[in-house]
């Protein structure tokens, strides 16, 4: 038995060490489009054309995380460089039991953590450890004492070194093109590294972004495919294929609609490698077409945790989709993102044109054969991106088989297709934003152009102009400083993504006149978005007082070999790395905005965020006029 004085110490011991985790951890994001979707983000419902909109609904609150447990004290075991040791009475390796060979464990208030080699664990106060170069100081011996004698008092301990401080790489500054308009060239490019930091898998020697390494290279299907490859959703560790989909297919589309403007900014490469690093992911995901992978990774259990990519050991959760448990909008989407990919190597790779059109095509007869909304085959996914519609998904396949093989039958497929998601999926609503879950908008601007004898489809891409160029309709309206408004979270995504919506409708529709109304709607709207107009630039890396916070994992972690923790969440600095290119979710209806990392409604980035961004800069890049010339 420990004698009482011993007894009492230890206890109020492992008081603190309770309260200190629990100020320590945040509370956990729990967000309707990015860190949880179980709400969709303030977005009003869609409402039949003959009834008035129903109010919507308003997100939930987010849930309090569980405190961390602290644990007993574990029995003494021998020290190994692959074991982990007992530093503190509270201190835990996260779950494992060991770490990898050649590495040495290095443990925080909280969570266990595995330094790479030629590192060890170095103490630098009792409740602050790092991974450093060998050599360093050792790790603290066990606190454990076998002889149950009391411990003689430890010497005064040195004031602790404060962690190393991280200056980030300095913000691009914003310049002008010859003709007045921003230099929608640099941005584009800036765009692009925002996608590759997003990258998971075996990034190769061409990797640019240096502070990312190697990360998700066990990811397997249940029946042991390589699903390796692909991006990252947000600022979380998460492979979730619905909104992954959607922005390589706007990519691949904007390279079919603005091909020349690509290739005037010298980043037509860059957009194809981009597109190609997901489709060769989604190939692996579909397989033979009969058990397809729509999401790797645990939402739940990733945004439990604040750390890199690089540092998960354990094999992700690998979730699938069957003929008894359908999911035709995923899988719908990953036919068109894979078709439309299909049609953007067609001149450039035909080999590998070829294999994306089998994959797309064994995509669409798995979802249109098995019908059904993915929400119940993936749960978690219906967590964060829950779908509403599948007919929407469906067309927007048909649309680019349509595209790739110029089969006729294929534009009747999306026409119907499309008919039947207005008559039975609410698709007569007005809600006017083109997104991960609403397809129909980019299936409406082909139907424009294939079936010119119906009005129907031109009215309804006419009214989307003018419900965002004038504010129009009931969902998009003009804040004090004239950004377009279409909800709070992820303001400026749906703006991007308007913006590419329209400069494709009027490219196809031939009316000059429409073409230069859409592009002076467009450049007053990126003047904003790049801080021509706040002052304030909303692109990570780029133009005036750019967002120094943005709520992203890997970015907001120390270089590579430093544990990473909530510590770094909390943090008021600067994000240790630059995420140059990145969206931010953006300003509220007021004009205003936080730039903190906690932020995630405004201060989120996201792949899905730059989908419509990126085509539209593309678009602007050789616009129709130029912003001088615009009415004022």
């Amino acid at each position: 038995m420990l004698p009482r004085r011993r007894a009492l110490a230890l206890a109020i011991v492992a008081m603190l060490a309770l309260q200190m985790v629990a100020a320590a951890k945040p509370d956990k994001e729990t967000k309707p489009d990015k860190e949880t979707k179980a709400v969709k983000e303030a977005k009003a419902p869609k409402a039949p054309k003959d009834k008035a909109p129903k109010a919507p609904k308003a997100p939930k609150e987010p849930k309090q995380p569980k405190s961390p447990q602290v644990p007993r004290a574990p029995a003494p075991a021998p020290a190994s460089p692959t074991q982990c040791r007992q530093l503190t009475a509270w201190a835990q390796c996260g779950g494992k039991s060991g770490c990898p060979a050649g590495s040495a464990n290095c443990a925080a208030a909280w969570a266990g953590y595995c330094c790479p080699s030629g590192h060890s664990c170095v103490r630098h106060d009792d409740w602050y450890y790092a991974c450093q170069p060998s050599g360093g100081a050792a790790p603290p011996p066990s606190n454990n004492n076998p002889s149950g004698q009391p411990a003689p008092a430890p010497a005064p301990a040195p004031a602790p070194a404060p962690p190393p401080h991280w200056t980030p790489e300095p913000p691009v500054p914003a310049t002008r093109a010859a003709n007045g308009d921003p230099n929608y060239s640099e941005v584009l490019g800036l765009s692009f590294l925002f996608y590759e930091a997003q990258r998971s898998g075996a990034l190769g020697p061409k990797n640019r972004i240096k502070w990312r390494g190697d990360s998700g290279l066990t990811d397997r299907a249940p029946d042991g495919r390589d699903v390796t490859g692909g991006w990252y959703d947000a600022g979380d560790n998460v492979k979730f294929n619905l909104p992954m989909a959607w922005t390589s297919a706007v990519l691949a589309w904007s390279l079919y609609e603005f091909g020349d403007g690509y290739k005037a900014a010298g980043q037509y490469t860059a957009a194809l490698d981009n597109v190609k690093w997901v489709t060769d992911y989604l190939i692996k995901c579909v397989g033979d077409g009969t058990q397809i992978v729509g999401q790797v990774g645990n939402g739940n259990q990733d945004h439990s945790v604040w750390g890199r990519p690089e540092d998960k050991t354990q094999p992700n959760p690998v979730y699938v989709m069957t003929k008894d448990r359908p999911g035709s909008d995923v899988v719908g989407a990953m036919a068109a993102a894979l078709g439309s990919a299909s049609v953007a190597f067609k001149d450039v790779d035909p080999a590998y044109s070829a294999k994306l059109l089998s994959s797309a095509l064994k995509a669409y007869d798995f979802a249109r054969n098995n019908l059904g909304l993915y929400n119940n085959a993936i749960p978690d996914a219906a967590n964060f991106y829950r779908s509403s519609n599948m007919y929407d998904d469906l067309a927007w396949a048909a649309v680019w088989l349509a595209v790739r093989t110029g089969d006729a039958q294929y534009k009747q497929q999306a026409k119907a297709w499309y008919e039947k998601h207005w008559a039975m999926e609410d698709g007569k609503g007005v809600w006017n934003n083109f997104d991960w879950d609403s397809n129909s908008w980019g299936v409406v601007v082909f139907l424009s152009r294939w079936f010119p004898q119906d009005p129907f489809f031109k009215a309804r891409m006419d009214g989307f102009v003018k419900d965002w160029t004038q504010g129009a309709g009931p969902w998009v309206r003009f804040t004090p400083k004239g950004l377009a408004f279409s909800g709070d979270w992820g303001s400026l995504r749906h703006v991007g993504n308007a913006l590419f919506l329209m400069k494709a409708y009027a490219r196809g529709a031939g009316d000059a006149a429409l073409q230069q109304k859409v592009d002076c709607f467009a450049h007053k709207q990126m003047e904003y978005i790049l801080g021509g107009v706040t002052g304030r630039s909303f692109v990570v890396g780029y133009g005036p007082s750019p967002p120094k916070q943005p709520h992203h994992r890997a970015a907001s972690c120390p270089p590579l070999g430093y544990a990473c923790t909530w510590d770094f969440f909390n943090s008021r600095d600067p994000n240790p790395h630059t995420l140059f290119g990145a969206l931010v979710g953006g300003p509220n209806g007021q004009d205003g905005y936080d730039d903190t990392r906690n932020n995630f409604v405004q201060n989120e980035v996201a792949t899905d965020y730059n989908g419509g961004f990126t085509g539209a800069l593309a678009g602007l890049v050789k616009p129709s006029i130029g912003s001088k010339a615009c009415p004022k």
